[in-house]
């Protein structure tokens, strides 16, 4: 069992618990940083995604924060939404991207194309194939001016992978001292920690090797305490309800409070 990674996650949901002004949204949402909820200026359909935080700073100007999910093609497609109703709507013209330095020179890959049809069906195409981000996509394909910079650094991204070059040099090694760190952990894990965060601990191993699904590992969670995992409780009790009753209850799981 990989007992430090446990011991991390452990400290990690423990701090999850606990009250904090900024969480992650889901992939489609967006939402300012802030430090209150107030009534947001800015409005989105509810298909492309929500404002999850909205705070009224004292400078007139406008900042949107859109959480991403670089692996999935939903998020980027609305991403791309999100930001072509922003310009449209809200008078955006600046969007910032990770991922690149400086001003993202779209029309130089993509200005032969003379039929909006064709480019918007091979930039699609390429953001299927996630090559593409929803921010280059729908700059590819704007009918309403925007500029599109990158805020990346390439000479700090290159400062990173030569130490992570470096680092790999020593991989034995390091592996060598976290397994002799490992051991000392399991030993006080098992003398100090109690029943219950060990039981979780072996359940949450055997999770990761795949010893148990995912539904069995939330079972055996709210086993005996369902008032305490209520959202658990709602997506077991589901799984015995026939389709339609099973898709209404799992419509009232917060998601959020799930995970």
């Amino acid at each position: 069992m990989n007992l430090l990674r446990n011991c991390i996650l452990s400290f990690v949901c423990l701090s999850l618990l606990s009250p904090h002004p900024l969480y992650a949204q889901p992939a489609s949402d967006f939402a300012s940083a802030a430090t209150e909820v107030e009534t947001p200026s800015i409005t989105i359909p509810e298909e492309f995604g929500s404002v999850d935080v909205f705070h009224r700073g004292t400078n007139g100007k406008t900042i949107v924060y859109i959480q991403d999910a670089h692996d999935s093609l939903q998020a980027q497609e609305n991403i791309a939404k999100i930001i072509t109703h922003l310009v449209h709507h809200h008078g955006v013209s600046t969007v910032f991207e990770e991922g690149f330095e400086g001003v993202v020179p779209t029309d130089d890959f993509f200005g032969i194309f003379k039929d909006p049809a064709a480019k918007e069906k091979v930039s699609y195409y390429l953001m299927d194939k996630l090559r593409l981000g929803g921010a280059e996509y729908a700059h590819i394909n704007r009918t309403r001016d925007f500029s599109l910079i990158g805020v990346d650094s390439i000479k700090l991204h290159k400062e990173n992978i030569d130490w992570y070059k470096k680092s790999a040099q020593k991989r034995a090694l390091i592996e060598k001292d976290l397994e002799a760190i490992h051991k000392e952990i399991r030993v006080l894990a098992n003398k100090y920690f109690p029943k219950d965060l060990k039981t979780w601990m072996r359940l949450k191993s055997r999770l990761d090797n795949d010893q148990i699904s995912k539904l069995d590992y939330l079972k055996r969670i709210a086993k005996n305490n369902t008032e305490a995992y209520p959202n658990i409780d709602l997506l077991i009790r589901s799984e015995s309800l026939e389709q339609e009753a099973a898709a209404e209850a799992v419509k009232k799981i917060d998601l959020k409070e799930l995970f």
